[in-house]
């Protein structure tokens, strides 16, 4: 129960993280810091949905970063 309790307060950091692995796995490379201002956009999208898992796929999938790729 600790542990949830945890990850809960933490909830930012956490999404960040599965963003950026996410966002790694999608584009097959290492991320850069060019692609620090699609990052930020992702998280902000996955704020403004409460991190739900499936809008932060989507948020990925529609982004400019792998748009670009």
């Amino acid at each position: 129960m600790e542990f949830k309790t945890l990850l809960i307060e933490d909830r930012s950091h956490i999404a960040r993280a599965f963003i950026e692995h996410l966002c790694t796995y999608a584009l097959r490379r290492v991320l850069t810091v060019d692609d620090q201002a699609d990052l930020k956009q992702i998280e902000a999208d996955a704020k403004n949905s409460e991190y739900r898992i499936r809008d932060i796929i989507r948020a990925v999938a529609m982004s400019d970063l792998i748009r670009k790729r």
